[in-house]
């Protein structure tokens, strides 16, 4: 049993421009993302010095940490939306289900780009999410969806790649 080396440089680069619904997307999460941002910045004087740090699968805080804790899932958002837009440029050097050939390259290119596209935002509303929640925790609030939470956020990611990837093996 040997090693399989992928050799990207093999693959067509093709230039994939975003698609409408990719822009709307990155406005949508991006200015959601923003008004985190803000909100976090008009509330600092009101959020205790006490913050939840981790929460259970019931959505209870069960460790917490200093008020600058607030900023930690904006700023690894904000890491993960670049680092993902940045790969998100480069669809050849993927990782696909089915073997790139100069037939299907769009198509797969296509495919990935938008699950990368669907994926990065999601993980910055979640993020959004998150600080918006543990800000509401931290002043005496509750979490929003509570137990649902998770299920939700697990089926929402899951749900998407199983979706894009069903895709990829109807576009061979």
């Amino acid at each position: 049993m040997g090693i399989m080396i992928m050799n990207y440089d093999n693959r067509p680069k093709i230039d994939i421009p975003k698609t409408a619904f990719e822009k709307w997307f990155d406005f949508i999460a991006g200015f959601i993302f923003v008004a985190n941002f803000v909100f976090i910045l008009i509330q600092w004087n009101e959020i205790p010095d006490r913050v939840p740090t981790h929460f259970n699968v019931f959505g209870e805080a069960d460790d917490w940490g200093g008020k600058g804790f607030i900023w930690v899932l904006p700023l690894v958002g904000i890491f993960i939306w670049t680092m993902m837009t940045v790969l998100g440029k480069h669809p050849h050097t993927f990782n696909y289900m089915v073997q790139i050939t100069e037939e299907n390259a769009e198509r797969q290119y296509r495919n990935g780009k938008l699950l990368m596209n669907m994926i990065k935002n999601e993980i910055i509303l979640l993020f959004s999410y998150l600080s918006f929640s543990t800000i509401q925790v931290a002043k005496g609030g509750t979490m929003l969806l509570g137990i649902w939470e998770l299920p939700i956020v697990l089926v929402t990611i899951f749900g998407t790649i199983t979706i894009f990837t069903i895709r990829s093996f109807r576009l061979k």
